[in-house]
C-alpha cells in the first residue's frame, strides 16, 4: 500500500504509538496472567481451571483450599499488581513477580520449601516460561554468608555447617531481595552459639 507524503508522518506516528503500546503490554504482564500461564512442567499440581478457582476464592475473601492434581490442598495467599503468592502443598509456597530485568521482561519466582526448615530458591523465566539462563543468580553461595571471622575459620565452619537454609523476601520498592538464614532452628542452641559469629544474619542483594 502506497502512502501519500501528506499522511506519511501521521502514519509513522500511529505505528510508533502502536509499537509502544505493544511493548508496554508485553512488559506489564499481570501476576494473575503469569500464574495462569505457568506450565504443568513447572507446577504439576495445577491445571488452568484449578488456578482460576484459587484466584476467585482469594478475591472473594474465602480461605477454602483447592484440591490439586497431586492430591494436596493449595491456596492463593496474596495477589496484587506486583506479585502473586500461592501454596502448592502444606510445605511449599511460591511467589511470582513479573519484572523488567535490564531490557528483558521476566518472571522472578521465589520458591520456599519448609522442610526441615524454610529454605528459598530464586529462579528467573522468560514470559513463555522457558528458563532465562542469562538472568542474574540471586541465590547466595555458602561463602557469601560468611563473616570475615568465618572466612578465616573456613575448615571449622565447613565441619559445623553442612549447608545454610534461608528464606527470601523481595521488596519491589527498592528492588532488593533479603535472605534471612533459619539455622538457629536447625542447630542445637550450644552449636548455634558457636557458629553464630561465623555467619551473617541476613543478606540483601539488588535485582538489576
Amino acid at each position: 500500500m502506497k502512502i501519500s507524503s501528506t499522511f506519511r508522518p501521521l502514519f509513522m506516528v500511529i505505528l510508533a504509538v502502536m509499537a509502544g503500546m505493544t511493548m508496554t503490554a508485553f512488559a506489564q504482564i499481570s501476576p494473575r496472567r503469569a500464574f495462569t500461564s505457568a506450565p504443568r512442567t513447572l507446577f504439576p499440581q495445577f491445571d488452568e481451571y484449578g488456578k482460576l478457582y484459587m484466584i476467585e476464592y482469594f478475591l472473594n475473601g474465602s480461605s477454602t483450599p483447592t484440591r490439586n492434581r497431586l492430591g494436596g490442598s493449595s491456596t492463593v495467599t496474596a495477589l496484587d499488581s506486583v506479585h502473586i503468592s500461592f501454596t502448592t502443598s502444606g510445605v511449599g509456597e511460591h511467589s511470582i513477580y513479573p519484572l523488567k530485568v535490564g531490557s528483558d521482561s521476566l518472571f522472578m519466582v521465589i520458591s520456599t520449601v519448609a522442610t526441615p526448615l524454610p529454605d528459598s530458591r530464586i529462579s528467573f523465566y522468560r514470559t513463555d516460561w522457558t528458563p532465562a539462563e542469562s538472568a542474574p543468580s540471586l541465590n547466595p553461595s555458602f561463602s557469601d554468608w560468611l563473616t570475615p571471622e568465618g572466612l578465616a575459620s573456613l575448615p571449622d565452619v565447613a565441619d559445623s555447617l553442612p549447608f545454610i537454609l534461608a528464606t527470601a523476601n523481595f521488596d519491589p520498592a527498592s528492588r532488593t531481595v533479603t535472605f534471612i538464614h533459619t539455622m538457629r532452628g536447625y542447630l542445637l542452641p550450644d552449636d548455634f552459639s558457636r557458629v553464630e559469629p561465623w555467619i551473617k544474619s541476613s543478606l540483601t542483594l539488588p535485582v538489576p
